[in-house]
């Protein structure tokens, strides 16, 4: 948009922007349903989190949210260098919680934190551990594990810490530990025990159904990704 400066540009765009956000989950809802199942809420985000994306992006090609950026810098310097897509959840979510208004529904901020983890749990620990690691099938306790090996699941989000806290995914642990070194993912503190908790996975699921998210959850949710971002 030749001759106007980023502000403008922006308040051209956002108004589209924040109706394809809000459709998203309004269109995902009515196709869906209210999710009455941890498969289906998984579904749920599944699919809102695929419909987010490309309006984001195309928002991001055009809007330079400096500001946004900055923020992102002081919690994760690293961040730009994240799995793909990752950079693009981690924007939008960090937009929806600065610049959005206190009465909107900041699930739209929630969903994408929550991506990003999952993301990067799928192409740091299990998308490597079935096509790099040497192990199989019959080296998976968990169904759903095995189904994914054989490329019959999708990993997300609600599936991650049931199969990282078992004791009986010995291949998955050791395959970890070869890979992450002293990295903490199992002990007191590390990703396996903050993945774990109940109240920000329940928070990621209520965000799949027909309520409002204040800002002040979303930001706790934030800190919660952040920090397993880090690890």
């Amino acid at each position: 948009m030749y001759g106007l400066s980023a502000a403008e540009i922006e308040l051209i765009e956002r108004p589209q922007y924040e109706q394809a956000l809000s459709e998203a989950k309004a269109n995902v809802l009515k196709e869906l349903g209210a999710a009455t199942s941890d498969e289906q809420t998984d579904a749920v985000i599944d699919k809102i989190a695929a419909e987010i994306l490309p309006a984001a992006e195309r928002f991001f090609e055009r809007v330079e949210p400096i500001s946004i950026e900055a923020t992102l810098d002081a919690a994760l310097p690293d961040w730009r260098n994240l799995p793909p897509d990752i950079p693009t959840f981690l924007r939008t979510g960090e937009y929806s919680l600065l610049t959005d208004d206190e009465t909107m529904d900041f699930s739209i901020g929630v969903i994408p934190f929550t991506k990003a983890v999952e993301t990067l749990l799928h192409e740091t620990i299990f998308k490597p551990f079935r096509d790099e690691s040497g192990f199989g099938v019959n080296d998976c306790r968990n169904d759903f594990l095995a189904d994914f090996i054989q490329g019959k699941r999708h990993l997300t989000l609600g599936n991650y810490p049931i199969i990282l806290r078992s004791s009986k995914e010995q291949a998955l642990r050791s395959f970890i530990s070869q890979r992450f070194g002293n990295r903490n993912v199992f002990g007191a503190g590390g990703l396996v025990e903050v993945l774990g908790n109940q109240a920000m996975l329940k928070l990621r699921n209520k965000a799949a159904h027909d309520e409002v998210i204040p800002r002040s959850e979303a930001e706790q949710l934030r800190e919660w990704a952040f920090e397993l971002l880090r690890i």
